[in-house]
């Protein structure tokens, strides 16, 4: 159930009296697995790379760099794939509402503003179809929600580097596709998840759909927002946006014989709001209550987006309350599928089971979507999803099935430390002890019983 990536350090142990604000960490290429900290007075960030002992090691990649000043701070964390290439990128959330996001080398390379309000969540989009470009989503204090889609950040990126401009010159022609809701009728959010594509219920033969919002909270507990699917106009992203996307272009593309060095960025969290903000040209769409999930006395406090693609076709989000049950719902409809109980303050991530040969499920999901895949049993196995839940009071680390027909059904579980963190990125999970000790969560699908012999008939 866990592999060990590093065994305990103090490189990566933590403080119980001054315990990171956040963290996250992502796998790379080579098993190496990069740890993102940020310290306690959430104004400084620390990367940190972990190898196994026969390789490098512990290698501090980033030493605690200041990434906010004054009355500012960090308020939102998390690693996004698929920005440049295959490289992540370490995204940052300002209480002051700017956003900077960082190389896995702990360079900054682009930092923006959109809303004045406090950033409460980074994450991208969930799409089951491959021709919807997925979005870069920040969920923001008073129910903002803006979102930006990842291929204008790419588009930019590149067109930097192609049409040759000088570092200190300005991409006027330079687009960030964005757009920005509102999310009304709710008392209280705490989290939220954007699913680009929710069928719609009012109509069974309807095969519509539309981006969507589901939040969790009070006052209803669970409520779904429909967003509007007019495109969002284009606007010019100025000032330090562009100057960032052209240092970053050129720091990975350029040589350095051939091209200064690029300058230095300013995290976002140490820059006021007029260099940063990019201005608007409408006000947020509002976005009613389109579904709720009824419970007054229940109040939410996380909620986590299924990842789509593979195998898996029903879009499903799991819910953390304050009564320490762990709740499965379906996306769309927002029926509770399963209810787990007395699970007080865990910590919950979705995991891609890989197939029991060795082969990942990457490879898995590409052989799947070809002429060639035509052993239905090895695709069931492999692009399995299962729910890993740990429950921190209890030093209890369990992973579920939730793909059965009868109901979640524990595949495995074991008794770890009460001081852990649960750590989810690209559909693979790791669990870090406060000793500093790292270890991957692995999950094999068990393989179908075999049939009976004559023998044992």
């Amino acid at each position: 159930m866990l592999e060990l990536i590093h065994d305990a350090t103090p490189a990566l142990s933590e403080d119980a009296s001054q315990p990171f604000s956040f963290v996250c960490a992502v796998e790379q290429v080579g098993g190496s697995v990069l740890v993102c900290r940020c310290a306690a007075d959430r104004q400084h960030l620390e990367l940190v790379r972990c190898s196994p002992p026969e390789q490098a090691g512990i290698e501090v990649v980033l030493a605690p760099m200041c990434v906010a000043s004054q009355d500012r701070y960090v308020t939102a964390m998390a690693c996004i794939p698929g920005v440049a290439g295959d490289e992540c990128l370490i995204c940052l959330g300002f209480s002051h509402g700017g956003v900077s996001m960082f190389t896995t080398q702990g360079v900054v390379c682009l930092s923006f503003l959109l809303e004045t309000q406090p950033v409460l969540r980074i994450s991208v989009s969930c799409s089951r179809s491959p021709q919807q470009q997925p979005r870069l989503w920040l969920l923001q204090d008073t129910g903002i929600i803006a979102m930006v889609t990842l291929q204008s950040v790419k588009d930019a990126i590149f067109s930097l580097v192609t049409s040759g401009l000088p570092q200190a010159s300005v991409a006027l022609g330079s687009q960030l596709q964005f757009e920005v809701c509102t999310l009304r009728g709710r008392a209280e959010i705490a989290d939220a998840g954007l699913i680009e594509e929710a069928q719609l219920v009012e109509d069974i033969f309807s095969v519509k759909a539309s981006p969507s919002v589901v939040v969790t909270g009070a006052r209803p507990f669970l409520s779904m927002h429909r967003l509007s699917t007019e495109k969002a106009p284009g606007r010019s992203l100025l000032g330090s946006a562009t100057s960032a996307l052209s240092s970053y272009a050129k720091s990975i593309f350029w040589e350095q014989d051939a091209e200064p060095e690029p300058q230095q960025l300013a995290p976002a969290g140490t820059l006021p709001i007029r260099e940063l903000q990019i201005p608007s040209k409408e006000a947020p769409r509002e976005s009613p209550v389109f579904l709720k999930f009824i419970d007054p006395t229940r109040v939410g406090e996380t909620l986590h987006v299924a990842p789509c693609g593979g195998f898996q076709t029903l879009p499903l989000v799991v819910t953390c309350d304050a009564y320490g049950r762990v709740g499965l719902f379906c996306a769309e409809t927002l029926r509770c599928l399963h209810l787990w109980k007395g699970y007080r303050d865990s910590q919950v991530a979705w995991l891609r089971s890989r197939c029991c040969n060795g082969c990942s499920v990457t490879e898995v999901q590409e052989l799947s979507n070809g002429v060639g895949a035509k052993n239905e049993t090895r695709r069931n196995a492999a692009g399995r999803l299962v729910l890993v839940i740990y429950a921190s009071r209890r030093g209890l680390l369990e992973v579920w099935d939730v793909g059965e027909m009868l109901g979640p059904r524990r595949l495995d579980a074991m008794m770890v430390e009460t001081s852990c963190r649960l750590l989810a990125s690209r559909g693979k999970v790791h669990l870090l002890r406060g000793s500093g000790r790292l270890d991957a969560v692995r999950c094999c699908p068990p393989s179908p019983p075999a049939p009976l012999s004559k023998e044992d008939a």
